[in-house]
């Protein structure tokens, strides 16, 4: 079966919650705001959970994008020792 998420899209949601916005994202990741609001989008639409909330300008959790994250990262992080020990 195909996966719905893309690595890339864990790590954007990633970047918005550690850097603490979209627009931060965006300069930390090199990208334009409007392509980290697309996978962001794409990323809740694909697992049907609304991961964050705007609160002003920052990027609040809620507690099943809490949950996502924590895994999230693990996946992350098992892909980059995947990838390391290639």
């Amino acid at each position: 079966m195909p996966l719905r998420v893309t690595l890339d899209q864990w790590l954007v949601f990633q970047a918005i919650i550690d850097e603490g916005g979209f627009a931060q994202a965006a300069l930390a990741l090199h990208r334009s705001q409007s392509s980290i609001s697309y996978a962001a989008r794409k990323l809740q639409d694909s697992l049907g959970l609304k991961l964050f909330e705007i609160q002003g300008r920052r990027a609040e959790l809620t507690d099943a994008g809490r949950t996502m994250l924590e895994r999230s990262r693990l996946l992350t992080e098992q892909a980059n020792t995947l990838e390391s020990r290639a």
